[in-house]
C-alpha cells in the first residue's frame, strides 16, 4: 500500500475543519493559527494522533480525530478508523455518519445506506449531532441515504429522504432546502413524473436563502424553474472551479434531457462533465457516468 497522505491545504468540508480543530484544542495538539486566518486547514498532523493512538489506541476522540485526517485522502483508513472508534460506542450517530460518508466516497452505497439509516434510528428528530462541535450547518443523515437509493435505483425511496430531509431543515431553520429540491426534481424526472418534479420547485425562488458553498445549487433550482436562461445559468458558472463547474455542468445536461428533449446537447454536457480532470469522487461525476452511456444509447435507436 503506499504512502498514507493528509492534504494540509485547503478544505471545502467544515464538518472536517471544524472537528480537526476542537479535538486538537482539547489534546492539546499543535495549531497553526495563520492557517486558521486564512480559512485553512488547521496543522494537526497524522503524526501528532498516531503518536497519542499509541498510547490510547481505544480513545474514541483520537480514532474520531484520525479518521477526519484522512477524510478528504485515504478514504479506507477514514473508514477503518471510524469503525474501530465504533467498536467502543457503537450508537454514536456521529461515527455511523462519518463513516457513511466515506462509504459514499468508495460508492459503497448499501454499507452507506446501512450507517445513515443507524444514525436516523438512533435520533430520527436530530439534524445536528454535532453539536457539541460548534457546528450549525451540515447535511443530515436523510439526505445522503437518499443519494444511495438514488444511486442504488430506488427513487421512490430516494424522494422520501429528500423529502423528509427537508421536513427537518424546516424545523431546526436550516436554509438548505434548494438542495433537497434539486435531487427530488431529478429523482421525479427520471420516474417520469414531471407534474411532481415542476410542483417541488414551488419551495425555492430568487430570495431562498442558502450556504455560500451550495450557491451552484440554488442557481440550478432556478434554471429548471425558468427564472434563469440557459444563457444566464451558463455565465455563472465558473470553469475555473472544477466542483463548482461539475454540478452545473451536470444539471444543465439534466435540463436539456428532461425539459428540452435535447439528447445529443445532453449527452456532450455529460462529455463535458467527464472531462473534468478532478473531484472525480463527487456527485456530478458519479451520476455523469451513469447517465451517460444510457443516453447515448437512444441516440443510437
Amino acid at each position: 500500500m503506499g504512502e498514507k497522505t493528509m492534504d494540509n491545504t485547503t478544505y471545502c468540508d467544515p464538518l472536517q475543519k471544524i472537528i480537526l480543530e476542537t479535538i486538537a484544542q482539547k489534546r492539546g495538539f499543535r495549531i497553526d493559527e495563520s492557517l486558521l486566518e486564512q480559512e485553512r486547514m488547521s496543522m494537526v498532523t497524522v503524526e501528532d494522533i498516531e503518536k497519542a493512538l499509541e498510547t490510547e489506541p481505544e480513545n474514541v476522540d483520537l480514532l474520531f480525530a484520525r479518521g477526519s485526517a484522512y477524510f478528504n485522502g485515504d478514504f479506507q483508513e477514514a473508514i477503518n478508523s471510524y469503525s474501530l472508534a465504533l467498536l467502543q460506542e457503537p450508537f454514536s450517530c456521529k461515527l455511523h455518519y462519518m463513516r457513511g460518508r466515506k462509504y459514499v466516497s468508495l460508492d459503497q452505497w448499501p454499507e452507506a445506506a446501512a450507517d445513515f439509516l443507524m444514525c436516523i434510528r438512533i435520533n430520527p428528530e436530530e439534524n445536528e449531532p454535532f453539536e457539541n462541535l460548534g457546528l450549525s450547518w451540515f447535511y443530515g443523515p436523510q439526505h445522503y441515504l437518499g443519494l444511495a437509493y438514488f444511486y442504488m435505483g430506488n427513487l421512490e425511496m430516494a424522494a422520501k429522504y429528500f423529502l423528509d430531509e427537508i421536513r427537518l431543515y424546516q424545523k431546526n431553520n436550516i436554509a438548505f432546502i434548494p438542495v433537497e429540491v434539486d435531487w427530488l426534481w431529478m429523482a421525479y424526472m427520471k420516474m417520469g413524473k414531471k407534474q411532481e418534479a415542476h410542483a417541488i420547485l414551488q419551495y425555492v425562488d430568487a430570495d431562498t436563502p442558502i450556504h455560500d458553498c451550495d450557491i451552484v445549487y440554488k442557481y440550478r433550482v432556478l434554471l429548471y424553474k425558468g427564472v434563469y436562461s440557459e444563457e444566464k445559468f451558463v455565465s455563472l458558472i465558473d470553469d475555473s472551479d472544477h466542483l463548482h463547474s461539475m454540478s452545473a455542468y451536470y444539471a444543465l445536461a439534466n435540463y436539456r434531457y428532461h425539459e428540452k428533449g435535447d439528447v445529443k446537447g445532453a449527452v456532450e454536457l455529460l462529455d463535458k462533465v467527464l472531462a473534468i480532470p478532478t473531484h472525480h469522487h463527487a456527485f456530478a461525476y458519479k451520476f455523469a457516468l451513469l447517465d451517460r452511456d444510457k443516453w447515448a444509447q437512444e441516440l443510437k435507436n
